[in-house]
């Protein structure tokens, strides 16, 4: 089966190492780095005999080629394993699936190979660091799913309760990407609650729609309108909610009295 073995356009002249190799020098450096069995870590296992075959080369030439490159510390040739240091420069840095795969192969290869090649720290931190933000991300859209089914059960709460005074608040079909960031940013802000929230909405003739306006005869609140974080701190400080009228204290006047 074929696979694709890239050099990012770098290799060329970021390294002064490379930019210092003979034509033929360099042309077994690519070909470690890109014959059929190599791969992104630069770890793999290839007989000398297809080093021979595959690029036509002298095998006393590419003895001492790879000789000098391994005291050069550059690429380490020993018992038929090639160890590239630094292979993972010339690739995508950001690419988590990459960096994943980097590591297993690293972690399968013998000890003086990994010895050798001194795997960048940064390239591990990564892969964790990328992990997390993955288990940050499903939880967050775990947790807005569940935001998006408690506003539906209240909606169907309220709609029913108040079907008489003819409300009907608006389900919600789903998270849109714009919701989802929208309710991140809400969650990441310590007095955003959505429990509360719901309460003041019930008790709010004004946003269950009872009480139009004469700019806004039919408006009624909505679940997008609650994530303006101008409107929702309104309704958590009780703007919006129904007011009591006093009582009229008792009279004093007892008939009879002066």
């Amino acid at each position: 089966m074929s696979r694709n073995q890239t050099l990012n356009s770098t290799f060329w002249y970021k390294s002064k190492y490379i930019k210092s190799l003979k034509p033929l020098e360099k042309f077994l450096y690519i070909y470690c780095c890109t014959n059929p069995v190599a791969n992104i870590a630069g770890m793999y296992e290839r007989h000398l005999d297809y080093f021979i075959l595959e690029t036509g080369l002298d095998k006393a030439f590419i003895l001492k080629t790879l000789k000098k490159f391994t005291d050069d510390e550059k690429i380490l040739y020993r018992e038929d394993w090639i160890a590239i240091k630094n292979r993972n420069e010339f690739n995508s840095k950001g690419n988590a699936n990459i960096i994943k795969g980097i590591l297993e192969i690293y972690n399968k290869s013998p000890d003086f190979v990994k010895a050798f090649v001194s795997l960048d720290k940064s390239l591990e931190s990564f892969l964790v660091d990328n992990v997390n933000n993955n288990r940050n991300r499903n939880k967050n859209k775990n947790r807005n799913k569940d935001v998006l089914n408690k506003w539906n059960v209240f909606v169907d709460m309220i709609n029913e309760k108040e079907a008489k005074r003819g409300v009907k608040l608006s389900i919600v079909q789903s998270i849109t990407e714009a919701r989802d960031k929208s309710l991140n940013m809400r969650f990441a802000e310590s007095i955003f609650d959505f429990d509360k929230i719901l309460k003041h909405i019930e008790n709010s003739d004004f946003l269950l729609g009872l009480k139009p306006s004469k700019d806004h005869e039919h408006w009624k609140v909505s679940f997008d309108w609650i994530l303006n974080p101008n409107n929702y701190i309104k309704i958590l400080e009780g703007n919006y909610d129904n007011k009591v009228k006093p009582k009229k204290p008792a009279s004093q006047f007892k008939p009879g009295t002066v």
